[in-house]
């Protein structure tokens, strides 16, 4: 009943609904009646029955339903086209008042018009209702909402008078895309293919996106002020966060002065370079073109119909669509639970899409914003908190640092605080290196903050894995010969501290004392179980060792990527001249730690007898032993 009172449908039309209701059509019989519909007049009740498959797609065969929305979206096309279906911005009489006066008043062809614009107003809520499917309850082919979705951008280009852009059925689409837990990443890669190659799209895209975290917002502080916050609920945010993050990253950037300049690419059919542009353009008539341009600015504003060959305000909408979903971070839902229970606070941005944010920003999204340093708090803060999100936000804080003038003076110091065990493990450790190594790079820096960096890589290195010892080991190296004030720490006698570093690892790089230090972990070094890094130490000595103009710096690059994987791969390839390589291997499991068997009480054989080919002291192991006790 709804859907006839929408459509205005007679008893005719209502009777072929009925026959397409009892019965199951085949993609055979759509296609005939598809062909008939678009070919004869006399068939127009044919829509019906093809309205009445959209209406139940779960229903109905799948290529039966993706050729009843392709006929009539070939359809109303055409009727867009011939301009009987598109919005009249100056109608005589309200559509309200036309529907009071009786159907005697009106013409055939207005009666049909009227008709038919009914129809249309059932084909774009069915083709929205395939799009999401959620009201279903089972989820419609891909292809179905690849195809529903080519029918709303056709009406969005279509439907406003003068050729101007639905942007409001537009963003009305992209928000029910992202609130749809039905959408598929072939429906999100369909909609990003079209914003690569149209500008007014891509820039409407954008402020869909900012109105969707806006409403986002607006659901949070009601669920909360009701208290009603759910698992669900949650779950449901959090899931639309997330495509939105989607949609946003592999939305285009704005794109260059130069390109909008040239006129850039436009969906609608009439888009020219004063905004709009009538479908008689190429009728090769200049009075007539200009004719119709000038009836079409009276029509649809210049500014409007111009905004988004704006360059300034394709950045401004597409920082504001990156500074609405990054600040979502800050804002966080309590679980509703009883009084009894612990509540529990959940961020609306989830914490793996915050950390994609970040370590995208550098290349992604600063380069392109109109005003960069908008995003100096949020990276500050992140820089602040340490860990794994510090080391994501040290990029694009170093962007605003070296190329927006932002003034950050504790920038070093917790620089230095990063310099922890696990750093040499995280996923982002190459890049993190990378930075460090670059940020490390001014003459200018004093001596005290670099000695404290080159002893804290000194102190890491003697417990990291051999990756990490190596880069550690590079590090030394770089700083030593940029920084030649700091060979102190190498040319110190270790007898002068008294078997006591001044060294303070807990303390800040200004109270820390590195440079009363030695680097006395180099020598422990040379001594690593890798080879690879017992031998890097004399090498890197050595150069240190010859004239300040024959030294060269290694690049961090080359080490910083490295992983147990790679050296046993770059160990496992080398020739070994020596025939006879020490093995550590005993035919049986060992039984004694040192040869004495009073040693910890334990009695048995001699160690030789199980470690065979190696020859221990004894007395040597006994006075260790006593020495550690």
């Amino acid at each position: 009943g709804r859907l006839r009172a929408a459509a205005g449908l007679h008893a005719p039309e209502c009777l072929a609904m009925e026959v397409a209701r009892k019965k199951k059509l085949s993609s055979k019989e759509v296609r005939r009646l598809a062909e008939e519909l678009l070919t004869q007049k006399k068939h127009i009740n044919h829509l019906v029955t093809l309205l009445q498959v959209l209406c139940k797609p779960t229903e109905n065969f799948p290529n039966a339903v993706l050729a009843a929305l392709r006929t009539c979206n070939e359809f109303f096309a055409a009727r867009l086209l011939e301009g009987t279906l598109r919005a009249k911005p100056c109608a005589n009489k309200t559509a309200d008042n036309r529907r009071d006066e009786s159907a005697a008043e009106l013409d055939a062809s207005e009666a049909f018009t009227e008709w038919l614009q009914g129809q249309y107003g059932v084909f774009r809520a069915q083709v929205q209702a395939l799009l999401v499917s959620d009201e279903f309850g089972e989820e419609v082919s891909p292809k179905v909402q690849i195809e529903a979705l080519s029918s709303v951008l056709q009406a969005v280009r279509l439907y406003t008078p003068n050729g101007a852009l639905d942007n409001v059925q537009f963003g009305r689409t992209v928000g029910l895309i992202i609130s749809s837990k039905s959408t598929t990443g072939e429906l999100i890669g369909t909609l990003v293919n079209y914003l690569k190659q149209y500008d007014d799209l891509r820039y409407y895209t954008y402020v869909a996106v900012s109105n969707v975290v806006d409403s986002v917002r607006s659901e949070v502080g009601e669920a909360e002020k009701r208290n009603e916050v759910s698992a669900l609920f949650v779950e449901t945010i959090t899931d639309r966060v997330r495509l939105l993050y989607d949609l946003l990253f592999y939305t285009p950037a704005p794109p260059s002065s130069q390109d909008v300049k040239d006129g850039g690419h436009s969906w609608t059919a009439w888009a020219s370079d004063d905004g709009t542009q009538g479908e008689d353009e190429e009728d090769g008539n200049p009075s007539r073109t200009k004719k119709r341009r000038k009836t079409a600015h009276a029509a649809v504003p210049q500014a409007r119909a111009c905004r988004w060959k704006d360059v300034n305000k394709q950045r401004i909408a597409f920082s504001n669509a990156w500074i609405a979903l990054l600040r979502l971070g800050s804002t966080a839902l309590t679980l509703s639970a009883p009084q009894t229970q612990q509540q529990e606070a959940v961020c609306v941005l989830p914490r793996e899409v915050f950390r994609k944010a970040l370590a995208c920003l550098h290349d992604t999204v600063i380069p392109h914003m109109h005003n960069p340093l908008l995003l100096c708090d949020l990276l500050t803060d992140s820089y602040n908190s340490g860990g794994l999100i510090a080391l994501l936000a040290l990029n694009g804080l170093y962007i605003l640092i070296s190329q927006h003038g932002l003034e950050y003076p504790t920038f070093y110091p917790k620089l230095y605080s990063l310099l922890q065990p696990g750093v040499f493990t995280v996923r982002y450790r190459a890049r993190f290196f990378e930075l460090m190594d670059l940020f490390l790079r001014s003459s200018h820096l004093p001596q005290y903050l670099v000695a404290a960096f080159i002893k804290r890589m000194a102190r890491l290195a003697l417990a990291a894995p051999p990756s990490g010892a190596l880069v550690a080991i590079v590090f030394i190296h770089n700083l030593l010969i940029r920084h030649p004030s700091c060979s102190v720490l190498i040319h110190r006698d270790d007898s002068s501290l008294g078997g006591v570093d001044p060294y303070l690892e807990d303390e800040v790089p200004e109270k820390c004392r590195a440079i009363s230090s030695s680097l006395w972990e180099l020598k422990a070094l040379e001594q690593h179980y890798c080879p690879m890094v017992a031998g890097l130490v004399p090498s890197l000595s050595k150069d240190l060792g010859a004239n300040r103009g024959s030294r060269n710096e290694l690049d961090v690059k080359d080490y910083a990527r490295a992983s147990y994987a790679t050296l046993f791969d770059e160990l496992s390839s080398k020739r070994l001249k020596q025939k006879n390589v020490p093995l550590a291997f005993y035919v049986r499991d060992p039984k004694h730690l040192f040869g004495n068997r009073e040693l910890f009480g334990q009695t048995g054989g001699h160690v030789e007898e199980d470690f065979g080919g190696w020859k221990f002291n004894v007395l040597e192991a006994q006075d260790v032993n006593e020495g550690v006790s």
